[in-house]
């Protein structure tokens, strides 16, 4: 067995890593709800797992609500 031959089976059960992360997220926009992304799609992706994860928690922690949860049907 030769090299390419051994890479080759190890690429059939080998999970890839991805190669970028962003955090994705929705937040309130007059009266709906709009889905963004952090880093923007224009923008170079998070290359590290743990520091997309680390963002993703301070970002939750950071936008924590000081009132109820806003729920579909509720005015502004």
């Amino acid at each position: 067995m030769n090299l390419k031959e051994t890479m080759g089976m190890i690429d059939d059960g080998w999970v890839r890593r991805l190669k970028g992360f962003r955090i994705h997220f929705q937040k309130w926009d007059n009266s709906r709800w709009v889905t963004d992304y952090f880093p923007s799609e224009e923008q170079k992706p998070i290359t590290s797992e743990i520091s997309a994860w680390e963002l993703a928690r301070r970002f939750a922690e950071a936008t924590e609500p000081d009132s109820p949860e806003i729920r579909d049907g509720d005015s502004c």
